[in-house]
């Protein structure tokens, strides 16, 4: 009787790590995330950035919002406009980023030395996305900024990394040394519905600068199609003057914040 019950127990035993039902890993942000990368799917983004001078703001501010669209693999399109400071031109801006079937495509009316419609970046995997430092989408940078958090309640994790962690690069010495507090907060289905990142910038006797970025993610696994502009409102940046020779518009965009992460 006893060899019996010892066999039903290994049994059992063998049967609950088979399925896994018992053991199951608790689900965490990145693998939440990483369910919702099904074809014709996505989230809507909005997002604010500021910049504060020894805790006053500056009075300026810039604004995206879109849509973000997912392949099997993670993100695979965007729409996404900017509104408010730029890269690319001086005071209020409007600037529409479309990325669709290996293409970015960027509009900025108003922009010196660009077209009014459409200029098409072939063959840009990334290029455009949002000024927050702490990209979801990249599962590296997600799991290194959860593993860091020191805070960790229902709904929010929070923390603080080095800059250049983020960033992957090189950086100069002022920079070198900055630092990035951030908040990021789930639902009860751990998917991510805002981050806030503050980078802080300590210049000593000259003050400190911050600079803040607050990113929503909402309608998670809405339906989406992002589709390319019509064909006679594109020109190719290689047929754009001074395109062949670097000279500004070049023909890879300008970075702002990659969302499809480098692999």
């Amino acid at each position: 009787m006893k060899r019996f019950v010892i066999a039903v127990a290994i049994a059992a035993a063998s049967a609950l790590l088979t399925t896994g039902t018992a053991y199951a890993a608790p689900e965490t942000p990145l693998t939440a995330l990483k369910k919702q990368y099904v074809e014709g799917r996505g989230v809507k983004i909005k997002e604010t950035s500021y910049i504060e001078l020894d805790g006053e703001s500056l009075g300026s501010s810039s604004r995206v919002t879109g849509v973000v669209g997912f392949g099997r693999k993670g993100v695979n399109s965007y729409d996404l406009t900017l509104r408010g400071a730029s890269l690319l031109s001086e005071g209020n801006s409007k600037i529409q980023i479309i990325h669709t079937k290996g293409d970015t495509y960027l509009k900025a009316p108003g922009t010196p030395d660009m077209p009014s419609g459409w200029v098409r970046y072939p063959d840009a995997a990334v290029g455009f996305s949002t000024s927050q430092l702490i990209n979801i989408f990249d599962p590296k940078m997600l799991k290194k900024v959860i593993a860091a958090a020191k805070v960790r309640k229902p709904g929010e994790y929070r923390g603080t990394v080095p800059l250049k962690d983020l960033v992957g690069s090189e950086l100069g010495k002022s920079l070198g040394k900055a630092k990035v507090n951030y908040r990021i907060f789930f639902n009860g289905k751990k998917l991510i519905t805002r981050v806030r990142s503050e980078m802080v910038l300590d210049f000593g006797v000259l003050g400190s600068m911050n600079s803040i970025t607050d990113t929503q993610y909402y309608e998670w696994g809405r339906k989406v199609k992002i589709q390319a502009p019509p064909k006679d409102q594109v020109t190719d940046a290689k047929d754009l003057e001074g395109g062949e020779s670097g000279d500004h518009p070049s023909e890879t965009p300008p970075p702002v914040f990659d969302l499809v992460p480098s692999n």
